[in-house]
Formats: structure tokens, C-alpha cells, sequence
């Protein structure tokens, strides 16, 4: 039986970026970016700057990978909803940032455009 993962100083993390996505409040939404993923979020939300004001946020889905955790958050807005996919690891001071940032507002999940590996072979056998 495998025991379900806590992390709970990660959820209060988690909900709190989602917060503040939601409010507009840029610099505590990206206070909980790394570095290295703050231009995706910025290009994404830029992106879909239509949907926003948002109105509500909805965590829909925690998983543990190895050291790192990935969460799934819907904000929904007047002008449609954002699904974010973001992949959580700690800093070398220990605290919790999103290390990278995925749309998948337009997929069915995380691995849409991802080559089913059957296809894969062949076509380099084919080429």
C-alpha cells in the first residue's frame, strides 16, 4: 500500500501563488517563481491576459516526483478558465518555487503533444 504524500508547507505554497494569480497581484505570484521559470509565467499570463479578471482558483491536482511535486490549478475568469501545470522544488535556501510552468488550457493533459513512442521509432526507421 502506498502511503499518500503531505507536504503541507508545499499546499499552503501552492494555494498562495494561486491566490495571488487570481487577485493580480504579480510580484507575490512571482515571489514563488524561480528564476529560470519567470519569463513562462509571465509570457503565459501575458498570454491569456483575456481570461483574466480571474475570479476563482481550484487546485486540482498535487503528484510527487522524486524530490520534486507537481500541482494543476484552474483560475477561472470572466473570459474563460487557465489550467497551469507547475512543477515544485526547493531552492538551495530551502524554500518552495515553481522551477517550470506549463499551459494546458488548450491539451487534454501535460503529455497532448508528447510522440507516442511506437510512433517515434518508426518514423526514424522510415527516414
Amino acid at each position: 500500500m502506498k502511503l499518500r504524500v503531505e507536504a503541507p508547507e508545499l499546499n499552503e505554497m501552492i494555494e498562495a501563488h494561486a491566490r495571488a494569480v487570481t487577485a493580480g497581484d504579480t510580484a507575490a505570484a512571482e515571489s514563488h517563481v524561480s528564476a529560470g521559470a519567470l519569463e513562462a509565467q509571465r509570457t503565459i499570463l501575458a498570454a491569456d491576459a483575456s481570461k483574466a479578471p480571474y475570479e476563482k482558483c481550484e487546485v486540482l491536482a498535487r503528484a510527487k516526483i522524486g524530490s520534486q511535486f507537481m500541482s494543476k490549478i484552474r483560475l477561472v475568469g470572466c473570459g474563460g478558465s487557465l489550467v497551469l501545470l507547475n512543477r515544485w522544488k526547493r531552492s538551495d535556501d530551502g524554500k518552495w518555487q515553481i522551477a517550470e510552468v506549463d499551459d494546458l488550457s488548450s491539451r487534454r493533459s501535460g503529455w497532448s503533444d508528447v510522440t507516442p513512442l511506437g510512433i517515434s521509432r518508426s518514423e526514424s526507421r522510415d527516414g
